[in-house]
């Protein structure tokens, strides 16, 4: 890290750098809190997605699924384009927490933030060959 020193005026006042505020996302979370945030998902392609939705990087996210992925949003079927679309569109959608990891790393658990829905727990699982996922299943939860 470099810390750079600002002098101020005759009167010597100086400022290290690496006490200021972070440098953060346009969501306001420093990069080293998402990239810290995801270390406990052991799954590469999990944690990829997670990391993806965070940095609502769509192009990441969209890289990650199988062309003929499935999807359900609290057990009912439903269209992976339409969430995803909603998630990165006008919901602006990310975890601001991660609580627990299950299932080899494929089932995450956390606080998400919807600019449209505010925030709620929440799971998503994931179903993944081959590094792709293949099924994304997503709800709220009561962990």
């Amino acid at each position: 890290m470099r810390i750079f020193l600002i002098t101020i005026g005759l009167c010597g006042v100086t400022i290290a750098a690496e006490h200021l505020a972070p440098l953060t996302s346009s969501f306001g979370q420093p990069q080293h809190q998402r990239t810290s945030m995801t270390a406990s998902i052991t799954n590469p392609t999990a944690k990829a997605a997670i990391e993806a939705l965070n940095a609502q990087d769509r192009k990441a996210w969209d890289a990650l699924f199988a062309p003929d992925a499935t999807f359900a949003d609290d057990g009912n079927e439903g269209s992976l384009s339409n969430f995803t679309n909603g998630a990165f569109g006008k919901g602006r959608e990310r975890f601001t927490r991660i609580d627990k990891v299950e299932h080899d790393g494929l089932h995450v658990y956390g606080q998400l933030h919807s600019d449209s829905w505010g925030d709620f727990k929440v799971y998503f699982k994931f179903h993944v060959a081959d590094g792709y996922i293949t099924r994304l299943e997503v709800g709220q939860s009561n962990h």
